[in-house]
């Protein structure tokens, strides 16, 4: 019997929208499987393990197909046995936030409008966001705690054309997409915050979980069905801040 000489192996595409004053733009990046690196998909599709691309009718998530020589690639993501914790023996330890997290993640860069990130997370219905630099790198939080803290100061103290940086949380926690599901729920719990962006081998926000993500995929193990409530990223208009937005349209206006 001939050896294998290489395996199929699905690599989910992951897309990062962030949203700026100006414009928003769209990064689709993959992990690759050989490299062990996070890398834009025109790099991607220029290699000849590219054996081309599918869609998964049930989730909706594209994947690209990669042709891997077993031998050749050092990805531990496909070697599980690197992955597992061996105690204790749980299948939070052993699963990777990769498989949980949200894969298509919009972010904001520190530039943009307040008014702006109020209407972003009112019709997309994501109640935060990664702020991100120039490079697609996490460099704080924000979401509609921080909007409503911005909105409780005295009045006179709130400007009209304040921006996200003026309002975010400095500091971001995060994690390498082959941490376990278990340290993630550590991580939340004892920091007390309500999202994780996930980096890849560049510091690039290339996914985000949640306590939601986390309690989908408990269900899921039990036998549940869950209905697929991404949040509205799909929409090219949620993004265009050209058209003037009337101050009573939002939640938060004063």
């Amino acid at each position: 019997m001939n050896p294998i000489k290489s395996f199929p192996v699905a690599v989910p595409l992951r897309s990062r929208t962030t949203v700026g004053a100006e414009a928003a733009f769209v990064d689709t990046s993959v992990r690759c499987p050989v490299r062990g690196l996070e890398l834009p998909l025109e790099e991607c599709a220029e290699c000849r393990r590219d054996a081309g691309r599918f869609v998964d009718v049930e989730s909706g998530n594209a994947f690209i197909c990669c042709e891997v020589e077993p031998e050749t690639s050092p990805d531990p993501l496909l070697q599980s046995e690197i992955c597992l914790v061996p105690e204790p023996e749980n299948p939070a330890n052993r699963t990777p936030v990769s498989e949980i997290m949200t894969t298509h993640v919009v972010c904001v860069s520190p530039d943009l409008p307040v008014r702006e990130l109020e209407r972003l997370l009112l019709e997309t219905g994501i109640s935060g966001v990664p702020v991100v630099d120039a490079e697609g790198r996490p460099i704080g939080m924000v979401s509609k705690t921080d909007l409503v803290r911005r909105h409780s100061r005295p009045p006179g103290l709130v400007g009209d054309f304040e921006l996200v940086r003026d309002v975010m949380i400095t500091l971001a926690f995060c994690l390498p997409a082959n941490e376990s599901v278990a340290r993630a729920a550590a991580l939340m719990a004892f920091e007390t915050v309500h999202r994780v962006p996930v980096v890849g081998s560049r510091g690039q926000v290339i996914g985000l979980v949640s306590p939601l993500d986390i309690l989908r995929w408990l269900a899921r193990g039990s036998g549940y069905v869950m209905p697929n409530t991404a949040p509205r990223t799909d929409d090219p208009s949620l993004f265009d801040f050209s058209a003037p937005t009337m101050d009573s349209d939002l939640p938060f206006a004063d």
